[in-house]
């Protein structure tokens, strides 16, 4: 596991050299310490600030957080397989989640879905030893994943309710509603949810605002084309859990009808954990009419591979799994060795991908080169510690990060809002492809009155984006004490 997160660490972090949207947005917002954002709860921001702090604010910051995330899925998965398999299958339910398009391919795009699934798995698996074994600690433990869940986004509610729906449909579910259990993992979760929700009040649910914004149907066949093509788009996460455990299934499936009780159960709440969010995500298509994007399913699917292994009899292996033959031994080789294969392939795809440059257009972004010429302007001034970087979102974004001083990007937070720059000096960024040469654009001169045109740059992004050079206007807004001196 820690071989597989170095190679998806190194990969984008050696060769890409701007950051994707969603992850330039958070390394904005990573550094003020809030219990929300806008957009979202606040643990992707937490956890990446925390790596930020960790790495010395490297490059590779959240590349290392996906892989984190990543291995708390994967350990979530293999535990839980260790509680109802021989180790041999739990390591093979493991290998099934790792060619995950979201711990690969989409590691780069560290965002709230990567948290979700990290701690969707480790609530999953909270909650299958609190059923098995009533312990307290379990309890407790299910209640704080669920809460670090709901912190990384409002999705977790459909675990929830898978899980509430287990324990009405299940008579072994339902037998827990008079032990203090559900009670402690209910409690222990709004305990802990609870700032969040004190910040919702605060500033007048933004987040739910924001969810509810997406554009509705403008036709009436998408009522019917959208849930199928969501239904349909899921298979992107099943396929390569299937063809990892190829080797151990073959072409023979047959429904497993000799499973333990605790095998039965731990099958029955896996199949309502991504049947339930599937059968609503649809419904809430429907009602809404609205479309979903697909990665919205990706936490269901997470326990597929656990679940083929219950479900189905393995012909090698079924019925007598816990001898450990030579026969055995080499399925279980096959299984490593077609990961391999299939790790390999998603590897060479994405390389092939990137060196064709068809990569999202940040990822060849001249971050470097940018916030190098606006340090080089700040220092030529003199006016110490450059305070805040305003103007065009993502350009100062880009910059700011990778700038020594990590100047704040004006953004609503804590300590720095829209009106930053104007109070506290600071440079100002903006695309100056489409402006008149050697000009300030109006808005920007309107929202900056104070701003002092500096110069424009040309900054070529890597060769294998075919593209015209990016062009960036930089202006300064001096600092007050500066203004009123009349000094640099």
């Amino acid at each position: 596991m820690l071989l597989f997160a170095a190679v998806w660490t190194a990969l984008p972090a050696l060769l890409h050299t701007g950051y994707r949207n969603d992850v330039c947005e958070e390394q904005i917002l990573a550094a003020d310490w809030d219990w929300g954002f806008k957009k979202h709860p606040c643990s992707p921001m937490w956890i990446l600030e925390i790596v930020n702090i960790a790495t010395h604010r490297s490059f590779a910051a959240p590349f290392i957080a996906s892989q984190l995330c990543a291995i708390i899925a994967v350990w979530s998965v293999w535990q839980t397989a260790r509680t109802v398999l021989p180790e041999k299958l739990s390591l093979a339910a493991a290998f099934s989640v790792l060619p995950y398009k979201l711990f690969t391919t989409e590691s780069v795009l560290y965002n709230h879905n990567t948290t979700l699934i990290a701690f969707w798995c480790l609530s999953v698996y909270c909650v299958v030893k609190s059923f098995q074994t009533n312990k307290y600690r379990y309890w407790t433990a299910a209640g704080a994943a669920l809460a670090l869940a709901f912190h990384s986004k409002y999705a977790a509610l459909f675990l929830v309710l898978s899980i509430l729906f287990y324990m009405i449909v299940r008579s072994e579910g339902r037998k827990y509603w008079k032990t203090p259990g559900p009670y402690l993992t209910m409690s222990v979760a709004f305990a802990l949810f609870l700032p969040h929700i004190v910040w919702l009040f605060h500033n007048n649910f933004s987040p739910l605002y924001y969810a509810g914004r997406r554009p509705p149907f403008t036709s009436g066949w998408q009522y019917i084309t959208e849930p199928l093509r969501f239904a349909g788009s899921q298979c992107l996460f099943l396929i390569p859990v299937v063809i990892v455990l190829f080797p151990l299934f073959g072409f023979k499936w047959k429904v497993n009808n000799r499973l333990s009780p605790p095998q039965q159960e731990c099958e029955k709440l896996l199949f309502y954990c991504f049947a339930v969010p599937l059968v609503l995500h649809i419904c809430y298509i429907i009602v809404k009419g609205v479309d979903l994007r697909s990665v919205f399913g990706a936490c269901f699917w997470l326990f597929t591979g656990l679940w083929l292994l219950l479900r189905f009899q393995i012909p090698q292996v079924i019925p007598d799994a816990s001898r450990s033959s030579r026969r055995e031994k080499n399925h279980f080789r096959n299984v490593f060795l077609m990961l391999l294969f299939v790790q390999c392939c998603i590897i060479g795809g994405w390389l092939t991908v990137f060196f064709s440059g068809k990569q999202p257009s940040y990822c060849y972004y001249p971050s470097k080169q940018l916030s190098e010429e606006c340090e080089r302007v700040w220092k030529e001034k003199e006016y110490g510690r450059c305070p805040c970087i305003g103007g065009e979102h993502f350009l100062a974004g880009h910059a700011a990060f990778l700038m020594k001083e990590r100047p704040f990007v004006e953004i609503v937070t804590r300590m720095y809002g829209h009106n930053a720059v104007n109070e506290h000096g600071g440079l100002v960024l903006w695309d100056a492809e489409s402006a008149p040469a050697n000009t300030i654009p109006p808005d920007i001169q309107h929202r900056y009155p104070k701003i002092k045109y500096v110069k424009s740059v040309e900054l070529p992004y890597q060769k294998y984006y075919e593209h015209s050079p990016l062009h960036a206007g930089i202006g300064i807004v001096p600092p007050p004490r500066q203004r009123s001196t009349g000094k640099k």
